[in-house]
């Protein structure tokens, strides 16, 4: 399930410091001739049926020989997968490119670790740009595969990225220490231009270590990591490239407990609102034009780092804690509206592009989540936070649920199940030989990773 990061960014600086200008943009060819399945390395595609409710096409790794799939994204009309390359003792990687309706290769890339982190860093933004810092050496077409230059625009391993205002922003260390951070920006090709000749990229070396940022429009709010020594939190503007406020309002000893989120007004009047959780357990609402603090509202919750994201879906604002459960508040005076138990964000809320944040799974008002390891529950946000349906499985849950079209798909254990999304009535359930480990859907169905060997594409029941 493929979720944009924000879009601007003419020149980071830190403390009023310009990053210093390192290299240009152009366009290279693309890293290998396109082809489908066989004609390449690494798994082998089986087409299926058209029909509803039948496998589409599979991309799998048969007998330790052709290489296994490792991690996988949906990103409009293409799937993406990583995976390693044949061999029983691979040492070299791949990422291809597939078309969403048949499964044939747009491009690969053949140059990628064997092996990454199970949810790795990537995303697509604008449509059509893939930023994988752990897996690709620059940002590249995600239709056509074209590189563009310069290669490595992050230096080592980078801990997040986010695109605010055509730029991207990466955070990692300086490919020698893992101490020393560096924020690296480069500017973004705009509207429908394919060259990004004449863009700069800038970089901050040793900088703070912070988590990953809310972004509206041109502005970041960073806020620092866990046992950070500059304890600010502050605003980044893009398009100045200077901090033009700093939040004072969780004190001198004060600290953020999660990445911070960014909450549009219920209304659509007023501006954003950036939200972040204190560790006195305070949620402060921050107005994004002036850092002024517009609510301060105690939640008696018990937060910790890792276990607890916000986010907001519908209108309203959401607060997941493990422990304690999914909390729906507004997102004009922080006040909770509704609360239900929850199984935790690992399979309740899955990765946003970037990394260091979790969003929901919510469409069309309806959010779901797991309410305990084997029960899913889908909530109304439009009316007050009402259950509308459950569903249980005998298996222990591993994965978010994914929405395609007015379609639910949940799986547990070697099962998927399809449930009309405000219904909850099961149209269709697929059996299988192994856990679903990644799950993904769109209009046409559901996309699977079955084990670490096969990617699945289903037609919708």
């Amino acid at each position: 399930m493929a979720l944009e990061v924000s879009d601007t960014l003419e020149a980071v600086t830190t403390g009023g410091a310009t990053l210093t200008s390192l290299a240009v943009w152009a366009v290279v060819r693309a890293p290998t001739t396109p082809g489908t399945g066989g004609e390449q390395d690494g798994p082998v595609l089986k087409t299926g049926s058209k029909r509803p409710g039948r496998e589409r096409w599979k991309l799998s790794g048969q007998d330790g020989t052709t290489g296994d799939v490792t991690s996988a994204l949906l990103a409009g009309d293409t799937v993406l997968m990583h995976g390693a390359k044949p061999g029983p003792a691979a040492t070299q990687g791949l990422v291809r490119a597939v078309v969403a309706t048949d499964g044939t290769s747009h491009w690969q890339y053949d140059k990628a670790p064997a092996s990454a982190a199970l949810e790795p860093l990537w995303g697509v933004t604008r449509g059509r740009l893939l930023i994988a810092p752990e897996l690709l050496d620059r940002v590249y077409e995600v239709r056509t595969g074209d590189p563009r230059q310069p290669e490595r625009p992050w230096r080592g391993t980078v801990k997040w990225f986010a695109v605010p205002g055509g730029r991207l922003l990466t955070l990692g260390d300086d490919g020698e220490s893992t101490d020393d951070r560096v924020l690296r920006s480069l500017t973004l090709p705009s509207g429908g231009s394919r060259s990004l000749e004449g863009a700069r990229i800038h970089e901050k070396e040793k900088t703070r270590d912070w988590r990953a940022p809310a972004v509206s429009g041109s502005r970041l709010l960073l806020v620092p990591d866990t046992g950070a020594l500059d304890p600010r939190v502050f605003c980044l503007d893009a398009a100045t490239g200077r901090e033009p406020w700093s939040y004072t309002g969780l004190g001198k000893a004060g600290q953020p407990q999660i990445a911070p989120v960014t909450l549009p007004t219920p209304d659509g009047r007023g501006g954003d609102r950036f939200a972040l959780l204190s560790d006195t357990d305070e949620l402060h609402l921050v107005d994004v034009r002036t850092g002024d603090r517009l609510r301060n509202e105690p939640l008696s919750i018990t937060a910790g780092n890792g276990a607890t994201a916000l986010a907001h879906a519908s209108r309203t604002g959401l607060l997941l804690v493990a422990g304690e459960g999914l909390i729906g508040f507004s997102p004009d005076s922080g006040k909770r509206l509704w609360s239900h138990p929850t199984a935790g964000l690992d399979t309740s809320w899955p990765p946003l592009p970037g990394g260091g944040r979790r969003g929901p799974v919510a469409r069309d008002g309806v959010l779901l989540d797991w309410l305990d390891a084997r029960t899913l529950q889908a909530v109304d946000l439009a009316d007050g936070g009402r259950q509308l349906w459950l569903t249980s499985f005998d298996a222990i849950a591993r994965c978010p649920p994914a929405i395609g079209g007015d379609m639910a798909y949940v799986t547990a254990g070697q099962v998927c199940r399809a449930l009309g999304l405000r219904t909850g009535r099961v149209p269709k359930e697929w059996p299988g030989d192994e856990a679903v480990t990644w799950l993904a859907a769109d209009d046409r169905g559901w996309y699977a990773m079955v084990g670490t060997s096969s990617l699945h594409a289903v037609n919708a029941p």
